[in-house]
Formats: C-alpha cells, structure tokens, sequence
C-alpha cells in the first residue's frame, strides 16, 4: 500500500511538471530568407558586421573601481542597516529546520514564522526581528551538520524564541532508499536514528541557548485529502510524532506542537499548488495554534517595552 502512496506522489509531480512544461507558449524563430550574393558582397557584408560587432562590444563595459565601490557600499550600507535595525530589536526570533518553518508554500513568502512575528510586534507594542536559517529539503542529519558548523550559533545565542521543524524529509528519504520494500515497520525502525539526530541537535542548541523556549512543530500528513483510504500513512506520522515528543520531553523549556488535526479538520483548501507544502492559510492556521501554545506556556511575549 505504501508503494502506492510512492507512486502516486511521483504521478502528481510528474503531471505538474507536463502542465508546466506545455503551457510554455512556443517560441517563435524568424528564419532569415537566403539570399544569392557575389563574393565581393559577402566580404563586404562581413566587414560591415564585424564593424558593427566592434561598435557594440565598445558600448558595454566592465564596471568602473568607482561604479564598483558605490554598489559595494550601497550593499554593506543596507547590510548594515538590517545588522543596526536587528540588535536594537526587544525580541529575536530564530527559525531552524526545513521548508515548513522557510515558509514554502506562501504566496507571501513569510509562513507560519513571518507571521507570529508580525503578530508579537503589533500586539504587543515591541520591534522583532526574525532570523530565518531553514532550508527546503534539510534533514535532521543536515541539519546537526550546519550546526555543528556554528553557521548560525550565534542568532541562536541571542534568541528569544526558536522555532524548529524537521523530520519530513527523513520520511521521505525512507520512501526513496526502501521503495520495494516499504512497510511500517521499516519507518519505526528508522525513526531511531532520527530521535538520535533530534537529541543531539536540540543538545547543541540548548548548549548555545539554555533558556529560550523552543518550540518543535509537528510532522503532518499532506496526503489526508487526497489518499485518505490509505491508513499506512497516517500511522507513519504518528509514529514519528511520538518519536519527536519522547525526545522534547526530556529538555527544558521545548515545546511539542502537533498540527496533524489543522489539516484533517481543514474544510477548506490548505495545500499549495504542489499538494505538498501549506499554503498561506494553512500556515495562519499553524500560527494560530503555535501562538496559543505560547500563551499557555506564558511566553507569547518574554521581553516588553518599558
């Protein structure tokens, strides 16, 4: 039954990409007519059109130092400014993980952590600034990698909120590697080495950061509406849900997040276009409740302005 499942995600990927492909509109050439020239005109034409080739390949030119410095200063100055407007902020917000917390899917390109930030600074009178470092694709092995790497230790220092997901893309890599051989039990037995993964990752980050409240949302099954008959999937995600929640358990201040119901509950439309990924009312739905879970902890806001 899970190969089914496979197949028939490689079937909706397949389709989007013909649609895609196809509705490309056809690129017209115009062939230039063919026309009998003395060889003395041929040689003239050629002449005229490396003439011509010289004259244009004199009007472009590399940048000057000084065009060079003025777009390398306007960056730093921009760079700057974003560093200045970052460390006067009263609340840092990190997010890590994959395209879940990247917020793909978004037609406004912030997802479910633009818009708790957004949410934090009008309701409660304070400047945020979001620290985004989550990747599409990522794993959790990818992601104890680049933190092992200090690639971004230091905004998780002086986080006041982190924001984490992984685990899908471990799934989905279970699908690839075992496609003749899926059964659930395999995905129990590889949930292990993901636990393992997601003790040392939130390891490292409570060593940079003791303190800030994490929260660690949920995996979710994107198929619900589409493959509802097929139980197999659902009990994967409660598997690796229960993986992830006997893993926070034993950190202080880290938070489980489960979002499965939002999207079996959903009456509505919660997907993007790619049947995968939420789109922009999903991840309000996400925020809502991550939001809610922050109030019961009492840490919807942990820094205010006198």
């Amino acid at each position: 039954m899970l190969k089914k499942v496979f197949i028939l995600m490689v079937s909706i990927i397949i389709v989007i990409f013909a649609l895609n492909f196809f509705n490309k509109p056809a690129v017209q050439v115009n062939t230039p007519k063919i026309a009998h020239k003395s060889q003395s005109t041929e040689v003239q034409t050629e002449k005229k059109a490396e003439e011509h080739v010289e004259e244009e390949s004199s009007k472009i030119h590399e940048p000057t130092n000084k065009e060079e410095s003025s777009i390398q200063t306007k960056f730093q100055k921009e760079k700057w400014l974003k560093e200045e407007e970052n460390e006067a902020a009263d609340i840092h917000i990190v997010g890590i993980g994959d395209s879940l917390t990247q917020g793909v899917g978004d037609m406004n390109k912030e997802g479910y952590i633009g818009i708790i930030k957004e949410k934090i600074a009008n309701e409660s009178n304070v400047t945020v600034a979001l620290h985004n470092y989550a990747k599409r694709g990522q794993r959790s092995d990818q992601l104890l990698k680049r933190l092992n790497k200090n690639e971004f230790n230091e905004d998780l220092r002086n986080a006041d909120f982190i924001f984490l997901t992984i685990g899908g893309n471990d799934i989905m890599r279970v699908f690839k590697n075992n496609f003749f051989n899926l059964n659930v039990a395999l995905f129990e037995k590889e949930s292990i080495d993901f636990q393992n993964n997601l003790g040392e990752i939130l390891t490292r980050m409570r060593s940079e950061n003791p303190t800030a409240p994490i929260y660690m949302i949920g995996i979710f099954n994107p198929y619900l509406n589409y493959f509802s008959d097929i139980v197999e999937i659902d009990e994967v995600v409660r598997i690796w849900n229960e993986s992830i929640k006997k893993v926070t358990v034993s950190f202080p201040e880290v938070h489980f997040v489960p979002i499965d119901s939002i999207f079996e509950e959903g009456e509505e439309p919660l997907l993007h276009d790619d049947f995968f990924h939420p789109n922009r009312h999903g991840y309000e739905l996400i925020a809502d409740k991550l939001i809610a879970q922050m109030k019961v902890e009492g840490d919807f806001v942990s820094k205010k302005v006198e």
